[in-house]
């Protein structure tokens, strides 16, 4: 992670009320919110942490940001950075079997598309 991401440091305190609030309206619990110069995604980190690119804050509308923020909330509460962890190490372990990489490519399919189904709802 910090290889990937670098230094992360805590957003500000108004990037951290709207987490709260929306944390709250999706009846999940509320993560660290930290931002980064060196992803060039918002991210799901480990299963308490959104990490987002600090490029982007300012070109994002509110409503853009919202829906972000909703869609790694959805990860964290899924669980699914640490599922997909999970299944990375188990195809790894059996590299001589081609379709575990099947799998593991749909269930990140499928990952991505429950927690737009849940940004958007």
């Amino acid at each position: 992670v910090r290889r990937m991401f670098g230094r992360r440091v805590d957003a500000g305190d108004e990037l951290r009320d709207e987490v709260l609030a929306l944390a709250a309206t999706m009846a999940c619990r509320a993560p660290r919110i930290t931002v980064t110069s060196r992803a060039g995604v918002p991210a799901a980190l480990g299963s308490r942490e959104i990490c987002l690119p600090a490029q982007d804050l300012d070109t994002w509308t509110p409503l853009e940001r919202r829906g972000i923020i909703a869609h790694e909330l959805a990860h964290l509460d899924r669980r699914d950075p640490l599922w997909l962890a999970l299944c990375t190490w188990l195809v790894c372990l059996v590299p001589f079997q081609p379709l575990t990489r099947v799998a593991l490519r749909r269930l990140r399919a499928a990952a991505e598309e429950a927690a737009d189904d849940v940004a958007v709802a």
